[in-house]
């Protein structure tokens, strides 16, 4: 049997009470939103989970804002990582200079026999902003230019 927004959203929730997740629930519209803070290997991330119909998606900004001379940096930067990238994608805001990384899902048709696909994709977010936010935070302050980033993210 195909799952619903309000099973999915449950079964999210289940997955993270047994991980002792601490986290908020809102509803805007059509939408259940899950917020809560995780610890990567360096930062506390905020994370954003939410269901909207059949689709899941997971967001977290990583701690770079690229302004002035370095958006472009920053605009070339989200594409080289896209490229990289197997599961989710880097989204650029050029009008704030934010980036924010994104896995969606959508689950239209399927059945989740538990919950821990969603710690599988809160692993996959987790990982992804963590391999590369102080890479994007050092070429948003100006530490490293371009070149610079673009040897560390192929090493």
């Amino acid at each position: 049997m195909a799952e619903t927004q309000q099973t999915l959203f449950e079964k999210c929730c289940a997955c993270l009470d047994d991980g002792g997740v601490k986290y908020s629930v809102d509803r805007i519209e059509d939408s259940d939103i899950i917020n809560f803070t995780a610890s990567g290997d360096d930062l506390q991330m905020n994370c954003t989970i939410r269901f909207i119909g059949g689709v899941v998606s997971l967001y977290s900004l990583i701690p770079a804002r690229f302004s002035g001379e370095k958006l472009v940096d920053g605009i070339m930067a989200v594409n080289e990582i896209n490229r990289k990238l197997v599961f989710g994608s880097l989204d650029f805001d050029r009008k704030e200079g934010i980036v924010i990384y994104r896995v969606t899902n959508c689950f239209n048709d399927c059945t989740v026999e538990t919950g821990g696909i969603f710690m599988e994709l809160i692993r996959i977010l987790l990982r992804s902003v963590d391999d590369y936010n102080d890479k994007l935070f050092m070429l948003s302050k100006g530490i490293l230019n371009f070149s610079e980033f673009m040897e560390e993210i192929n090493k």
